[in-house]
C-alpha cells in the first residue's frame, strides 16, 4: 500500500515500474495465501490447540503493530503538511465568531 501511494506521485517509467512492482507483490501474496490455506489443515494438526492459540496471539500482536505504524505515518504526514496547519488555524478563527 505504501509503494502504491508513492508510485502515484511519480512520472514516466518510474511510475510504471512502481505499479508493476505493486502488481507483482499482490500476485506473490495471493500465491502465498493459497499455499498457506492449502496446507492449513496439516499445519493445524502439527501445532495442536496450544500452538494455534500462541500463533493467533502472535498474529494479533503483528496486526496491532501494523495499525499503530499506519497511525504514526498518517500523523507524521499531517504534522509536516502546512496546508493542514493553515486549515486548522482558519477553522479555529471561524469557530470563534
Amino acid at each position: 500500500m505504501s509503494l502504491s501511494s508513492q508510485a502515484s506521485t511519480r512520472q514516466g517509467w518510474d511510475r510504471i515500474l512502481d505499479f508493476a512492482g505493486v502488481a507483482t507483490g499482490i500476485l506473490l501474496v495471493a500465491l502465498s495465501c493459497w499455499f498457506v490455506l492449502r496446507g492449513a489443515e496439516r499445519f493445524n494438526r502439527l501445532l495442536g490447540a496450544t500452538g494455534m492459540v500462541a500463533l493467533t496471539r502472535l498474529m494479533g500482536f503483528l496486526m496491532i503493530c501494523i495499525g499503530v505504524q499506519f497511525i504514526i505515518n498518517g500523523l507524521a504526514t499531517l504534522v509536516q503538511d502546512p496546508r493542514a496547519w493553515s486549515g486548522l488555524a482558519e477553522a479555529l478563527r471561524q469557530g470563534g465568531r
